[in-house]
């Protein structure tokens, strides 16, 4: 399921809030200073926002992570092939979460 507003180069994404994120954009990420959860820096730019979801699913037994409904203005153009970094980091996320049969994101499926 998508949530929330991202206008972008190429299309206008619009879908409700969300109170159960899995997986977010990066691009999209505020954090309480106070919160117990940190960004990864082992997983460079991607997929760390993903783990923060996955780190507060699994800490309180319930997804915590929330997905705000205001305007994002996002640029994705590319060739429609995921970068090697991207890849790196996806390893990286399979690894620490290797509980999970399958890590939905927004590029798919790890």
């Amino acid at each position: 399921m998508l949530a929330g507003l991202v206008i972008d180069r190429t299309a206008r994404l619009d879908f409700p809030a969300a109170d159960a994120a899995l997986s977010m954009d990066e691009f999209a990420v505020a954090m309480a200073s106070a919160s117990v959860h940190r960004i990864d820096p082992a997983l460079g730019w991607h997929l760390w926002a993903t783990d923060l979801c996955l780190a507060a699913a699994g800490r309180t037994g319930g997804r915590q992570a929330r997905i705000v409904r205001v305007p994002v203005f996002h640029n994705s153009y590319n060739d429609g092939i995921l970068p090697a970094a991207f890849q790196r980091s996806a390893s990286l996320l399979k690894a620490k979460y290797a509980q999970l049969p399958r890590i939905p994101t927004l590029c798919g499926v790890i």
